[in-house]
């Protein structure tokens, strides 16, 4: 979920036109960092997705993708596996799977959120 989150960033910051660079100016955060998060190789601070859902024009994606990321965290914290400032240890394993509950949420979400956008151009 980490790398999937990372990955949704990096198309709404593209989307925006914006360099890694001006992101993290704008967010607070230097660009290796901002880098690192969209590789799937760092974990994203809390206060991370909202901003960047305000500031990117993401319309809440990000900030409803942050608790499937932070379960993953958590999972992998109880796990004894590595989570600080790198994601993954040499040993950390295969990602833990989100529950059925948080799928669903996701996908309402992205399903809503591509309705909303046809129907904006198609009426």
């Amino acid at each position: 979920m980490c790398s999937y989150f990372g990955w949704r960033l990096r198309f709404w910051r593209q989307r925006s036109g914006l360099t890694q660079q001006e992101l993290g100016e704008l967010l607070g955060y230097d660009h290796s960092h901002l880098s690192k998060v969209e590789t799937g190789d760092r974990w994203p601070p809390e206060d991370l997705p909202a901003r960047a859902d305000r500031l990117l024009g993401a319309g809440g994606e990000l900030a409803t993708l942050w608790p499937l990321v932070e379960r993953e965290r958590q999972q992998m914290i109880r796990r004894g596996q590595a989570v600080g400032r790198e994601r993954f240890g040499d040993d950390a394993g295969p990602s833990p799977q989100p529950t059925r509950a948080e799928v669903v949420m996701a996908i309402d979400w992205l399903l809503a959120r591509a309705y909303s956008d046809l129907e904006t151009r198609f009426g």
